[in-house]
């Protein structure tokens, strides 16, 4: 299964916030950390942290 951390990032986010930005995704020890910046009502900045081999979002 291939992983797609923005993607998953986007679609978790999304549910709450509008997107802004998003950054590169980074692997550090198996988690891709996405830094995403959301806009509503103000600007605030989020990392979502996804388990590289499940997928699962393990923290943000």
């Amino acid at each position: 299964m291939k992983i797609n951390p923005t993607e998953i990032a986007i679609r978790f986010l999304e549910q709450y916030y509008s997107i802004a930005q998003v950054e590169k995704p980074v692997l550090k020890n198996g988690i891709w950390i996405v830094e995403v910046t959301v806009a509503s009502p103000v600007r605030k900045k989020f990392q979502v942290k996804i388990d590289a081999k499940t997928g699962y979002i393990v923290g943000y």
